[in-house]
C-alpha cells in the first residue's frame, strides 16, 4: 500500500543516493522518501537525486551560502540527501556544528541551518593554556606558605 504521511525522512548512517542505480532506484521507488539524513562523512552535504534521470547533484557542502536553506519537498522526482557535520572535536573535521531542520507542511518545504561549534585547534590550545595556568598555579601554591605568597606578592607591587 502506498505511503501517504507529508514528509518521509530516511535516518542512515550510510549514504544512500551515491550507491549503484540497481540499489538506488529499487529503493527510492519502494519508500519514496523526501529526505535521508545522514552521518557517516561527519562533513556537511546536501545532495540532490533526480528520480527521473537519475542524476546526483551537489547543492551544498562544508558550510551553507546563505543563513537558511530550503528545499521543495513537494517536487515528486528530487530526494535530498543531507549528510549531518559532526559535533565531536574527537571526529578531526574542522568545521563542526548541529544541523536545525525545520518541516513546513502547509507549504511542503525543508529549512535548514548549521548551527557552527567554535572551530577544533583554537578551543584545544585554550584548554591547554588553561590546563598550563592551573598546574603552574598548584605548583606555585603547594611551595609556598599563604603567608609568603602574600608577601611575594607585596614586594612586587
Amino acid at each position: 500500500h502506498p505511503i501517504t504521511a507529508i514528509f518521509r525522512l530516511i535516518l542512515n548512517h550510510w549514504p544512500i543516493l551515491k550507491r549503484t542505480t540497481r540499489f538506488v532506484k529499487p529503493f527510492i521507488n519502494d519508500l519514496e522518501p523526501n529526505l535521508i539524513l545522514k552521518g557517516d562523512s561527519h562533513h556537511f552535504t546536501i545532495t540532490s537525486y533526480d528520480r527521473v534521470n537519475m542524476i546526483n547533484k551537489i547543492l551544498a557542502e562544508e558550510y551553507l551560502s546563505q543563513t537558511f536553506f530550503t528545499l521543495n519537498l513537494n517536487d515528486k522526482n528530487f530526494v535530498y540527501e543531507i549528510s549531518v557535520p559532526t559535533c565531536s572535536y574527537r571526529m578531526g573535521v574542522q568545521r563542526m556544528g548541529y544541523v536545525v531542520l525545520l518541516l513546513d507542511s502547509e507549504t511542503k518545504t525543508a529549512h535548514l541551518t548549521i548551527l557552527s561549534t567554535p572551530r577544533r585547534n583554537p578551543a584545544l590550545l585554550l584548554y591547554l593554556f588553561y590546563g598550563i595556568f592551573a598546574l603552574i598555579f598548584l605548583i606555585v601554591s603547594s611551595l609556598f606558605s599563604r603567608r609568603t605568597l602574600v608577601q611575594l606578592l607585596t614586594h612586587l607591587r
